[in-house]
């Protein structure tokens, strides 16, 4: 039985990855800081930091693939230098310990966010994994350490076959430590933003990510990156979905892009100087969706035949998941529904 490895497997990428591949047939060992929320056959579970050699060499032992999906995956944290050491730290440890382990293929989790630099301008700008970004372009610590660690994947394609994914914004059901996209889905439903900002949302089943990290351990090219991406709308129409699905009034006031700026730089500095919790908008967030970029999966459908979730199942089994989680406040006329098969 193939035994794979997936690094920050009790996540939200992770766990979905984790039960497809467990449904394939495979063994599964999780390394993660937190144990998955359901344990389940086939599964085992190291516990601790992809920071620990040690550990990270005891994982890899009999693996024949790894999927590295482990990543502080914020935008804001009260210590920004975690992201360094977490997110590039970690990613070289958990390669030089797949070096030197011999695994088959090594499946990386980018962000397409490390695509969007400053170079994007007020009109609507498309993005393939041709594009080299300028690190001093992207917006926040996040964006690039995310941009260095995916750089240092590829350095080791002479090493090891690795292969790079960037999802786009992933949404779905299960996300207990609400990622920056799920927040702000539930902070619309729960009337917490009450306005928005115009830009342009590329979303993603989380499922259909999970599809895209299988597909690209088996069909993926050696040093190829893949954009993941499924749906590119506006806001208004993800306001307008949402609406339809929940039964609840969306914000319908428009905040001019400088305005939004101004107010998520006010709120991070609360956070920074006093509050030590995350902003509702983060600035980086704010600055990255006011460069409206279209993402190109072409490549990820012709090569490896990326799944298609409809936006309003994705949407809706969010909504019943978070509604079962007792993470929206009031009640709703009527249960979240999603598409039928």
């Amino acid at each position: 039985m193939t035994i794979s490895l997936v690094t920050g497997g009790g996540g939200f990428i992770g766990q979905a990855l984790v039960d497809q591949l467990v449904a394939s047939g495979e063994r599964v060992r999780i390394l993660d800081l937190k144990p998955p929320a359901t344990r389940r056959a086939n599964v085992d579970l190291v516990q601790g930091s992809i920071t620990d050699p040690k550990l990270v060499k005891e994982a890899m032992a009999g693996v024949r693939h790894v999927y590295h999906a482990a990543a502080i995956a914020h935008l804001w944290i009260a210590d920004p230098a975690k992201f360094e050491e977490i997110n590039v730290g970690g990613t070289r440890i958990v390669l030089e310990e797949a070096v030197k382990a011999k695994v088959e293929r090594v499946v990386h989790t980018s962000s397409a966010i490390v695509l969007v630099d400053d170079t994007i301008g007020r009109m609507p700008t498309t993005r393939d994994e041709r594009h080299q970004a300028r690190e001093g372009g992207l917006a926040g610590h996040y964006a690039r350490s995310k941009w260095r660690a995916e750089k240092l994947a590829l350095s080791y394609a002479d090493k090891l076959p690795v292969v790079v994914v960037m999802p786009t914004l992933p949404l779905g059901p299960g996300d207990r430590h609400l990622t920056p996209p799920s927040r702000m889905l539930l902070d619309f439903v729960n009337g917490r933003n009450r306005a928005y900002a115009d830009c342009i949302l590329n979303i993603i089943d989380v499922r259909d990510v999970a599809a895209g990290h299988r597909l690209a351990c088996a069909r993926g090219r050696p040093g190829q990156r893949y954009i993941l991406n499924r749906h590119s709308i506006s806001m208004v129409s993800f306001l307008e979905c949402l609406e339809r699905l929940t039964h609840r009034p969306m914000p319908k006031w428009r905040v001019p892009g400088s305005a939004a700026l101004a107010a998520s730089a006010v709120m991070e500095l609360w956070s920074n100087l006093a509050s030590g919790r995350a902003p509702i908008a983060p600035l980086a967030g704010v600055r990255m969706g006011l460069r409206p970029v279209i993402f190109d999966s072409r490549l990820a459908d012709s090569e490896l035949g990326l799944p298609a979730t409809p936006l309003d199942r994705t949407l809706g089994d969010a909504i019943a998941w978070l509604v079962g989680e007792g993470r929206l406040m009031g009640e709703q006329d009527e249960k979240p529904r999603a598409l039928d098969d």
